[in-house]
């Protein structure tokens, strides 16, 4: 949707390379792909004018949008056994059904255990571990 909104360019870092199929839908969005590693924002107070690259170019921004990689921060869930699932953006615990792990009994919820980081959406989820180890236990007894 960016390019809807003016000149965009894709900044990989040298870290990520599109697909020929993905190059293909970029450029016809006249999206630049730039590798270079943005090293600096550039501007005045709280206006970005531009970045600098590690290569010493700088190129004129008037936004920015970053999708930074991500990681569960907590070790519980490894020590626990839960499989792990690569994402968009990093790794999160690999959810079987609902809020169910890969651990019988163990439910997960928020950013742990989505590719989509968002605060309604870890509430959310919040709420459906708590319906989901309520349904186990009621489930259990029968």
């Amino acid at each position: 949707m960016l390019p809807d909104w003016g000149p965009t360019t894709l900044f990989t870092h040298g870290t990520f390379e599109p697909s020929e199929v993905d190059l293909a839908k970029l450029a016809a969005r006249n999206v630049t792909i730039e590798p270079v590693a943005v090293t600096e924002l550039l501007g005045t107070g709280e206006k970005l004018e531009a970045l600098r690259l590690a290569d010493g170019r700088t190129i004129p921004a008037a936004g920015l949008f970053v999708q930074p990689k991500t990681r569960v921060a907590s070790e519980i869930p490894a020590s626990l056994g839960l499989d792990f699932a690569e994402g968009m953006t990093g790794s999160h615990i690999r959810l079987v059904e609902g809020a169910q792990t890969s651990v019988d009994g163990i439910f997960a919820a928020g950013d742990a255990a989505s590719q989509m980081h968002n605060a309604t959406l870890a509430s959310a989820s919040g709420f459906m571990a708590g319906v989901s180890a309520h349904r186990s236990l009621i489930l259990d007894q029968l």
